[in-house]
């Protein structure tokens, strides 16, 4: 596998991506060696999931709560200007909605109907 690392560089700097690549080791051993060129980050974005590298979801929960918080927040306002419930059910529907379940296929956690 050594091997196989070591030419990532090479492979990288060929095709001109190595200053947008970056990685994340999830291990439970010493992580490998650094590779020139590639970032290294304790969490990435990965499908529209940030996932960490001790494989927690927090912080994805946490950025999902506050875009939800700050849509529902707008929905008050709707509410407030008048907007009727059937319209408001349907922005809910929409917007709140769809950022909770994005990923439910992915961590099956989702038992509503």
């Amino acid at each position: 596998m050594g091997r196989e690392l070591g030419a990532v560089p090479v492979w990288g700097s060929w095709v001109s991506i190595c200053a947008k690549t970056q990685e994340i080791i999830i291990t439970l051993h010493a992580p490998p060696p650094l590779l020139p060129g590639i970032k290294r980050m304790t969490s990435l974005k990965i499908v529209g999931v940030t996932v960490s590298s001790n494989l927690c979801v927090s912080e994805h929960v946490r950025q999902v709560v506050s875009r939800c918080a700050q849509s529902l927040h707008a929905l008050r306002i709707l509410r407030s200007r008048g907007m009727d419930d059937n319209a408001l059910k349907l922005v809910y529907k929409s917007v709140v909605l769809t950022k909770l379940t994005c990923c439910q296929c992915l961590v099956g956690i989702y038992h509503g109907g």
